[in-house]
């Protein structure tokens, strides 16, 4: 039996298992709330597996699970005010968008990604957060790699000031050891 012909339900269920949290972070960043952001992961699984045996290539799953997500959060979500909270970014980072740990990371994203504009702020996530490829985040998008080239870069120069500031040491930094290089 060819993956082609295996039953739905174990592939799907393999595929969804492999990607749940990272989809279920991305679908809270787009509601901007746990419980808007489950609605939207149910709704994006039933229609995956309605959809699935259109999904020629298994290997391609997430990108195609986000696309799927993304076309519904706008068809159904996009209308309602979305807020990016720190609640919403913990949640995230809890579920593998942002593998650091920390509350000052959390703090510093949410800082961060607040700054961008939605368009530019959807494409850092999915680049940099999701860690997709410039491929998948422009079929995700429905754009041409060329747009999220372009959001990239639009949105690293409008960072750049703040993650420079952000940067630099507090007092409350602790020393650097000698023999380190300080840059």
């Amino acid at each position: 039996m060819t993956k082609r012909d295996e039953p739905i339900p174990s592939a799907l269920e393999e595929l969804v298992a492999a990607h749940f949290n990272a989809a279920a972070g991305f679908c809270r960043f787009l509601t901007g709330s746990e419980d808007a952001g489950r609605e939207l992961l149910a709704e994006s699984i039933a229609l995956a597996t309605l959809r699935f045996r259109q999904l020629r290539d298994r290997s391609r799953f997430r990108a195609w699970l986000y696309t799927i997500i993304r076309n519904r959060w706008r068809t159904t979500h996009a209308r309602r005010k979305r807020t990016l909270s720190l609640d919403t970014l913990k949640q995230s980072a809890a579920s593998g968008a942002n593998p650091s740990g920390s509350d000052y990371d959390r703090r510093v994203v949410d800082d961060t990604l607040a700054r961008l504009r939605p368009h530019d702020r959807e494409v850092f996530v999915l680049f940099y957060l999701e860690d997709m490829t410039l491929k998948e985040v422009a079929r995700i998008l429905g754009i041409r790699v060329g747009a999220v080239k372009t959001r990239l870069h639009r949105a690293r120069k409008r960072l750049e000031p703040h993650l420079r500031e952000t940067a630099k040491p507090s007092e409350n930094t602790p020393p650097v050891p000698e023999g380190v290089d300080h840059d």
